[in-house]
This record gives C-alpha cells, structure tokens and sequence, in this order.
C-alpha cells in the first residue's frame, strides 16, 4: 500500500479541494482518453498509444494535493496496464482501504443535510456513484482486466478475455476451445505461474468497495457484481480444473508378533 496516498493534504481539508476545475485534472483525463483516427484524403493517422507510466507519474502528483476517487480509478488503470494482475490487486485494496480512512473527505464529497436542501445532497451522492461506476466501464477498468497476460508463450497468448468467452454461454464462434483453456490454467497453476492470489485480493477488495458504497449511497451504490464476477473467474475456473487430492491413508501398522509365511 502506498502510505503516501494516507497522508492528509492538511488538517482543515485531508483530501485537499475538489479537483474538478484543476487544469492538470482536466488534461490528465483528457490525455488518457483513447484517440480516434483522423483521415486526411486517402492517409489514415494511428491514434497514439495512451503513455500509462505518464498517466501514473501526473496521477500521483495530483493525488498528492487532491483526493479523488475518479483520479485513483485512473490510477488503477496506470497499475493494470503496466503490472497487470498485481497492479490490479494493488491498487483496488488502495482504493477500499482509502475510501475506508477518508470515507467523508474523498472526492467527490458527500453533503450532510446541515444547510444542504435535498437536490444538492441527492446530486453529491449521484457524482460519487458515476465516479465509483467508473469501475464498470466495459472501455476502461473491466477491458483493461480482461487484457490481462496469463500466458506469454510462444505457442499461445493467453489474456483473461480468452479465458471469458472460452467459458462463456453462449460460446462465440471465435473463442478457444474450453477444454484448451482449462489445460493452459492447469498447466501455468501447475508452475505457479498464475496470478490467482492477486485476483482474490482484489475480488475482496471490490467486494469491500460494494459494502462501503451501500453504506454511504444506499440505492444510488453502483451494483459491482460484473466486476466481482470477473475477478472471482480465474480462481472459479482453476478451482473446479484442479481437484483436491485427497491424503494418503496413514499405513496400518502390523500387529506384534504377527509371523508371515
């Protein structure tokens, strides 16, 4: 955990001002927003990549005097894309433990009913709701995700989404046979080479997010059950591939005195 995200901006205003109408805030998000082609004539431009390693380093400047729940999430986009299953753990168990610590403070802000009429509180609460459903955006957090590498080999690239619609019913037409899937699972299990803990991490975490979003949004709480099925997919599958092996009988011993023969 990144105890620097912890510490308060200061004492009258822990997460600092809202940093709606910041410029940085605005030009980070604008600059992490996929690009389209542009034609000119018979030349079709390629969009530029989006640079995560930029995105992190100015999200983290932000977050430093200013923070917001839609700056973390982007965040957590930076961290998949560079350091995928772990990055994802990381920085979901970032974001339920800060919304724990700053529960009132984050960004965007609840209103109290002290000289608030009820259309204000109502709005407060549906900006904090539109920025938490940012982590069921099939374009942004749950696509990242699903382009999570398992499997890197030379013979098969395996990301989460194969793993999806390989199991997924209706199966596309496209999609890799399940029983290939469940073979390649079992197989990078086998070598420790599947990041199963860092996707159980995070399906607490999401998990955490959704209770403490019920508790402070009520009915306006973002329904996170896509994402938690998603998280929970790599260690449903592995599971029911794997089987437990049952422990060997302890050996019965032999009576005294007992003569063979």
């Amino acid at each position: 955990m990144d105890m620097s995200l912890t510490k308060p901006v200061s004492a009258e205003q822990p997460c600092g001002p809202d940093p709606e109408y910041d410029p940085e805030y605005l030009l980070l998000f604008s600059r992490a927003a996929p690009q389209a082609e542009a034609q000119y004539g018979d030349f079709v431009s390629t969009p530029e990549a989006v640079n995560w390693p930029e995105i992190e380093r100015d999200a983290r400047r932000l977050l430093t005097r200013s923070k917001d729940i839609r700056v973390l999430i982007l965040l957590l986009r930076s961290r998949i894309q560079q350091a995928g299953a772990q990055g994802l753990a990381e920085m979901l168990t970032q974001l339920a433990e800060l919304s724990v610590i700053w529960s009132d403070a984050l960004h965007p802000q609840l209103l109290t009913g002290e000289g608030a009429s009820a259309e204000s509180i109502e709005d407060a609460a549906l900006a904090r709701s539109n920025a938490l459903a940012a982590l069921l955006d099939h374009e942004g957090v749950m696509a990242d995700i699903r382009g999570i590498t398992l499997s890197n080999s030379a013979a098969l690239r395996l990301q989460v989404r194969d793993v999806e619609r390989a199991l997924s019913a209706p199966r596309p037409a496209d999609a890799l046979a399940p029983e290939s899937v469940r073979q390649q699972l079992a197989d990078l299990e086998a070598r420790g080479a599947l990041p199963l803990a860092a996707f159980r991490e995070a399906q607490e975490s999401a998990e955490r997010l959704q209770v403490w979003a019920r508790e402070t949004l009520g009915d306006l709480a973002p329904d996170f059950s896509r994402l938690r099925q998603l998280l929970a997919l790599l260690p449903d599958v592995v599971q029911t591939t794997t089987p437990e092996i049952p422990p060997s009988p302890a050996p019965v011993p032999d009576p005294a005195g007992t003569v063979y023969g």
